[in-house]
C-alpha cells in the first residue's frame, strides 16, 4: 500500500477513497468540540420511554482538527477542508 500524503488537502465531499484500503473500514471521523446547554427529559413511570433525540440540536459545534481518521484503526488518513 502506498503511503498517504498528509500535505494534500481534500474536500470532505470528494475524499481520496470511500473505504480505507488498509483495514477496509468505511466509517471515518473528524475531531470537533461542542458547547451549549440542553434539556434532558425523563419520566418516573417505568414503562415510559422519553424521546431525547433533539437534545443536541441547541449545541454549537466547532471543528478542532484538520484530519480525517479511520474509526476502526484510528489512523490519521488525510487533511480536509469543508
Amino acid at each position: 500500500m502506498e503511503k498517504l500524503n498528509l500535505k494534500i488537502v481534500y474536500d470532505l465531499e470528494n475524499p481520496p477513497f470511500k473505504e480505507y484500503p488498509h483495514c477496509h473500514c468505511d466509517i471515518f471521523y473528524k475531531k470537533e468540540s461542542c458547547y451549549g446547554k440542553y434539556d434532558f427529559y425523563f419520566s418516573y413511570k417505568e414503562q415510559d420511554i422519553v424521546d431525547n433525540s433533539a437534545m443536541y440540536d441547541g449545541l454549537t459545534h466547532k471543528n478542532t482538527g484538520k484530519y480525517v481518521y479511520c474509526s476502526e484503526c484510528n489512523k490519521r488518513l488525510f487533511k480536509y477542508r469543508e
